[in-house]
């Protein structure tokens, strides 16, 4: 069981996933904080198949490249100043 503390609402629990893809949602603000939202895949990433997925600030300022393979995370910057 994974437990999530509020990204940008309720705490949430999740103790398997159901269904072919995990979606997370966020919208344009990640009160978390930036670190614990990769701690939060981090945690994920035990229950996941091998994955490749990108994110980008709202401001334009970073791109991070997050990767999972063998049921583990690795992440980079792969695009920093562009805004």
């Amino acid at each position: 069981m994974v437990e999530i503390t509020g990204l940008t609402g309720p705490d949430r629990r999740v103790e398997g996933l159901h269904g072919g893809y995990l979606v997370i949602q966020d919208g344009g603000k990640m009160w978390c904080g930036y670190r614990n939202f990769v701690n939060h895949i981090r945690k994920l990433a035990p229950m996941l198949e091998d994955a490749l997925f990108c994110i980008q600030d709202e401001d334009e300022r970073f791109i991070d490249e997050f990767r999972i393979e063998n049921r583990h995370l690795q992440y980079k910057r792969i695009q920093q100043g562009c805004g």
